[in-house]
């Protein structure tokens, strides 16, 4: 999958930090390329594994569409929070 890194917007902004390939293509063409690209000696659970990460890579999409998304010093904060715990 390629990626493209777009400059980190603050939370108004609903343009996705990262842009995974385009919101046109569907799941089955997603997995039909994920299938060609896997070794012939793959799994069941390895081929599971990887369209559930698929799945949760376009979750996040749209969840930054959506504008549900943390902004770099955001996330930063928080983890610090977290850190000192």
């Amino acid at each position: 999958m390629s990626t493209t890194l777009i400059k980190p917007q603050t939370k108004r902004d609903s343009k996705p930090i990262v842009k995974l390939r385009t919101r046109a293509e569907s799941p089955k063409s997603l997995v039909k390329s994920l299938i060609n690209r896997l070794p012939e000696d793959v799994t069941w659970e390895q081929i599971q594994y990887h369209i559930g990460v698929l799945e949760k890579i376009s979750e996040g999409e749209r969840q930054c569409e959506r504008g549900e998304f943390y902004t770099l010093e955001e996330a930063e904060h928080k983890l610090a929070k977290w850190l000192k715990s």
